[in-house]
Parts: C-alpha cells; structure tokens; sequence
C-alpha cells in the first residue's frame, strides 16, 4: 500500500512534437504510519462467503482491496452448506470507500452477495517519527486513548536491523524499547 505524500512536476527543454513532462510521487508505503488525531470515527465492515475461490485468487483480491483503499482485509475459514470448506473474506473501510470495494468483491471474486455493517470505532490517536538508534532508523509509533499512551515499532523494520546487526528480532525490540523509555 502506497499512500502520496507529496507530488512534483518537472518539464522538459527537448523538443518531442508532444508534451515533455515528468510527474514524481513520494509515497510512504507503511499506511499504518498515518497521522491520527480522533479517537472515535465509523468505519464499514463489509463480508461475503466464497466456496469457489482458490488461495492464489484470495490472495490476490486481498491485494487489490488493500490498494483500493481497504483499512484491513482478512479470511476465517467456514463450513458452508452441505459441508463445504469456505472463506469468509471480511475488510474494513471507511463508508465513503463501501461502493468501490463491493465492486472489486463483484468483479474479482465468486462473489454473488455481500453483507455491509456500519459500526463505530474507538481508535488510538497516534503519530509517526523516525528515530536514529544505534542500530540504525526506525519508525516508531506513539499511540495515546484517554490518558493511556505506548509506543509500536515496525515490524519489518526490526527484521531488517535484526539481520543488519545480527541479533534476534526479539531482544533488539527489547533493546530499542528501553533506549525509547530512556530517552
């Protein structure tokens, strides 16, 4: 998932007979990093059953849900009628989002039906900084809900810096988490 943080323009001087331009985006691709500020919004669930659809296919509709703009996409395996192994293939959205994504249901699944839920959220305020340790940058997560606050590391980043300074996931988490507390 990419989200567009910041888009430039750039013309050029050489004559093509057609327009000479370059567009460049800067995308973060951590969409869990976005700048939170409520604590309390609505979102949609929306869910349909498939009995028909391979992994590879799930997978790939998982994808494309996410880049059209999903919050979460998940499966739970179910038993159909007449004992049928199945997904439940669930994603959550905001409902500006609900048409768009039924679409991409319709289209590239089995799909014939789905189930739409408005519920509303409580969700963590938080804020995205990089921090320099000295095992290298990470971003690191501040999250605060009525008075209560704690902090979450990238996942992926720790396995990189992991593998980097060859430690294991596990106690270079510890070891950032205390520098954080420290500092």
């Amino acid at each position: 998932n990419l989200i567009v943080e910041q888009v430039g323009y750039g013309f050029g001087t050489r004559e093509t007979g057609s327009l000479n331009a370059l567009r460049g985006c800067l995308c973060n691709s951590l969409l869990s990093n976005q700048r939170v500020t409520q604590e309390q919004d609505q979102i949609i669930l929306i869910e349909t059953n498939l009995d028909d659809i391979t992994g590879e296919e799930l997978a790939d509709v998982m994808q494309v849900l996410l880049e059209k703009g999903a919050k979460d996409v998940w499966t739970e395996p179910i038993i159909m009628k007449k004992g049928r192994p199945a997904y439940k293939l669930c994603l959550l959205a905001a409902p500006a989002k609900s048409d768009e994504l039924v679409k991409v249901l319709f289209e590239k699944t089995t799909s014939i039906g789905v189930r739409q839920q408005l519920m509303d959220r409580k969700i963590m305020q938080r804020s995205v900084k990089v921090v320099r340790t000295k095992f290298g940058n990470i971003h690191v997560k501040y999250l605060a809900y009525d008075g209560f606050s704690k902090i979450s590391l990238e996942h992926d980043e720790l396995v990189d810096l992991a593998r980097k300074n060859r430690v294991a996931v596990s106690e270079l988490r510890d070891r950032i988490t205390e520098f954080l507390q420290n500092n």
